[in-house]
């Protein structure tokens, strides 16, 4: 699917990080109504838009999308692992169907993983916030890269929209958090060869995660499973590198379960 085909929303399957934008947009006309910071208003709605974003990948069953490879061992194709997708009706009658990954379901529980962990995670000048995009972003850049429904893809990069936007949001998180510490130097302190060498690391990593995702489409002599092995080793390391380079010095503060 094409960019120019971008606002045609019954393609389905790539809307997310609109819906994300959406959010953001609200939140900063909250702010302005309300007179409040925009960080707040962030912090409060990051434990809800986990909670919706893990509902709506399960809505995915519907539609057909959030689907991934095919599945043609018979003792795997059993849900929630696989789901089955119509190809081919005639006369009113499904003639071919088959058996597919599904993906939606991996990023439903990864959803309410990172809203396990917004639970469990304080309430403190956008801690919440920059969590959820970190673990959010982190997580995408692998399972946008499993699916095989409709997305859009930047074909000179060979990487899904979705994949791209999401390294960009949670550079972004990054650098505005590094922004800041510059001109607060009391939120936090990060030693200057360890800055440089994590934001190195962290693009050496998204390269290599570029690309594998030009050797899932061109390199036939890597299978696809080490393609993703890669990906997912890389994308782990990126969020990291992000997570030291937001929260330098100590760790992100996580309340004890009791």
């Amino acid at each position: 699917i094409g960019l120019q085909h971008a606002g045609n929303l019954w393609f389905g399957g790539y809307a997310m990080w609109g819906a994300i934008g959406g959010c953001v947009l609200a939140a900063l006309l909250c702010a302005w109504l309300t007179k409040q910071k925009v960080i707040h208003i962030m912090d409060a709605a990051a434990i809800p838009t986990a909670l919706v974003i893990g509902l709506g990948r399960l809505a995915e069953y519907f539609n057909g999308e959030g689907v991934g490879i095919m599945i043609e061992n018979k003792s795997l194709q059993f849900f929630p692992l696989a789901v089955r997708t119509v190809c081919d009706v005639w006369d009113g009658v499904v003639v071919y169907e088959e058996w597919r990954l599904a993906v939606f379901v991996l990023e439903a529980l990864a959803a309410f993983v990172i809203l396990f962990v917004l639970l469990r995670t304080r309430e403190e000048d956008g801690r919440q916030t920059k969590v959820f995009f970190i673990l959010f972003c982190t997580i995408s850049l692998v399972l946008e890269s499993i699916r095989e429904d409709s997305y859009l893809r930047w074909q000179t990069l060979f990487v899904k929209v979705n994949q791209l936007t999401s390294a960009l949001v949670m550079t972004g998180v990054v650098i505005g958090c590094m922004a800041k510490r510059l001109q607060h130097p009391e939120t936090g302190k990060l030693s200057k060869n360890k800055a440089i060498t994590c934001s190195a690391v962290y693009v050496l990593l998204a390269g290599i995660c570029i690309g594998m995702e030009f050797a899932l489409q061109k390199l036939s002599w890597l299978p696809n499973w080490a393609c993703y092995v890669i990906m997912t080793l890389c994308a782990a390391g990126m969020g990291l590198c992000a997570w030291w380079l937001v929260f330098p010095g100590k760790a992100c503060k996580i309340e004890k379960m009791e």
